[in-house]
């Protein structure tokens, strides 16, 4: 899937497959802990009621385990919350099936993708490679990484973006007034038309037809009922009209010369599909997908680092230093950005954006286990069995990252003594399953930040502290539990036509 990090499973609905097909089998001596459940009802009621929150509350429980197994109908399920381990995980991949239960959830039951295209995505030519991605998956996946890498390849889409970003927010709610405005819905309007403009060009659908827009958040609101796949024509009847509505507005996109002007993303994405075949309805499909990898992720991170930053003065303070002297005014009309140089001139920036991800990510890998192996010297995974790796279990961890693990602070990020391994901060994923939009999440997410904290001034009145957080399905990052109301003053002398990056500047990050 592409953004693959930004387009992340469900473990709940990732598991029903899987555990309406298994056996009941008895703990070996040298496999994990096991944590009980319900004497009846084992873990399942936990599973659904709190979903990817469940292993949290269960490591919690039971002072942090760094791997433990629950039963559910016989199922055995690893959960994984050392860093150390994840990272071998990653690099024993070859015993694990990281494709197949991915594949189904996301092109079947979420997309609708038909019999012919689910087919290329999960039949390999290679018998030898059952489990393995398919000659279709691969040549995808090489393309979304090369042209969603940090550089050149995404140079325009992000003038475009941020630009449109620019000219939309202002019209949208940020009127220099004293009117109040809900600013996740906001910046679910403006990202979703610019977004729009800067993948599609002037044939753009979302921007020719604007009910789309409000189509894909209705859609992406009813996203879990989507992935249990239970009729969704008539239990999420609106919400399946709305994604039908997208997809056929997609596909005359590609039918009538869209091609002309559309962005790299996009153009490479479908050349391989047509390569392979896939049809009209299938390009339609995708199109839903990489707008599902991009916003479902990009909006809800925009926003907690927007409210954390002004309801924290000191914070504010400190940002908008370095944001003010990192932006370059090239002449009255153009302001200009270098992403690439965004660590070095803009660090509290980006450990502000580090500490969300860290804290906001509701990330899940769940794979099939393959064959009996040793994940360690004294820890054996048997075959069939699943293992989880829910980002929140390593994140919220005090093991790893101390007693104020829940809490937010951007100053974990700079302490000369931290040592953190790598695989504790897991927002994208890892091994051959990594996000190939993590560099291309990075640079359009500051970047949106920054244009919106140098053009404004913001201020939540009446608001204390951040709303709560609750899981959206299918995305990597938790939505607040009610939006907040902000009021947005320009700043004098920032209302410019263009916003432009420096060009050679970006580099992986």
């Amino acid at each position: 899937m592409a953004l693959g990090s930004l387009l992340i499973l469900s473990i709940t609905v990732t598991l029903i497959p899987l555990i309406i097909s298994s056996r009941r089998r008895q703990r070996e001596s040298e496999e994990p802990i096991t944590v009980p459940g319900h004497p009846i009802f084992g873990h399942l009621p936990g599973m659904i009621r709190h979903g990817t929150t469940y292993p949290v509350l269960l490591g919690q429980a039971n002072d942090h385990p760094p791997i433990y197994a629950i039963s559910i109908f016989g199922q055995r399920i690893y959960t994984v919350s050392s860093p150390d381990l994840a990272s071998i995980v990653m690099r024993k991949q070859k015993h694990l099936d990281t494709e197949t239960q991915f594949i189904i959830t996301v092109f079947q039951n979420m997309l609708g993708a038909d019999k012919s295209a689910m087919k290329l995505l999960l039949s390999s030519t290679k018998p030898a490679a059952k489990k393995a991605r398919t000659p279709f998956r691969e040549e995808m996946r090489s393309i979304e990484h090369k042209l969603l890498a940090s550089g050149e390849p995404m140079q325009e889409f992000y003038e475009t973006m941020v630009t449109d970003v620019s000219q939309r927010i202002g019209p949208s709610g940020f009127d220099n007034s004293n009117t109040a405005v809900p600013l996740l819905k906001l910046l679910e309007e403006v990202l979703i038309a610019a977004a729009g403009t800067a993948l599609y060009g002037k044939k753009n659908p979302l921007v020719a037809n604007p009910s789309l827009g409000r189509d894909y958040w209705l859609y992406d609101s009813q996203m879990s009922l989507f992935l249990l796949n239970f009729l969704p024509r008539y239990t999420v009847s609106e919400a399946f009209k709305a994604r039908e509505r997208l997809v056929a507005a997609f596909s005359d996109y590609h039918v009538h010369g869209g091609q002309e002007d559309m962005s790299d993303i996009v153009r490479g994405r479908s050349e391989v599909a047509r390569r392979y075949g896939c049809s009209d309805d299938y390009l339609g499909r995708s199109e839903v997908e990489l707008l599902n990898g991009l916003l479902s992720n990009m909006v809800p991170t925009v926003f907690w680092m927007l409210v954390h930053t002004l309801l924290d003065p000191a914070l504010a303070e400190r940002v908008s230093t370095e944001v003010e002297s990192f932006v370059q005014e090239l002449d009255p009309d153009t302001l200009s950005i270098a992403p690439g140089k965004i660590r070095t001139g803009c660090p509290v920036l980006v450990a502000t954006y580090q500490e969300t991800l860290r804290l906001y990510s509701s990330s899940a890998r769940a794979y099939q286990v393959m064959e009996d192996f040793m994940l360690a010297d004294d820890c054996l995974l048997r075959k069939n069995s699943i293992i989880t790796i829910p980002a929140e279990t390593i994140h919220r961890n005090p093991k790893n990252w101390g007693n104020d693990a829940l809490e937010f602070n951007v100053e974990r990020w700079f302490k000369p003594d931290r040592t953190l391994n790598s695989s504790a901060w897991v927002p994208f994923g890892g091994g051959s399953s990594i996000c190939p939009g993590r560099f291309f999440v990075f640079d359009m997410i500051l970047s949106t930040v920054i244009v919106v904290l140098h053009s404004y001034d913001l201020s939540a009145p009446g608001i204390q502290q951040p709303p709560g957080r609750k899981t959206r399905v299918m995305s990597g990052i938790r939505i607040p539990t009610e939006d907040i109301d902000v009021i947005a003053k320009q700043k004098e002398q920032k209302n410019v036509r263009k916003w432009v990056f420096e060009r050679n500047s970006t580099k992986a990050t």
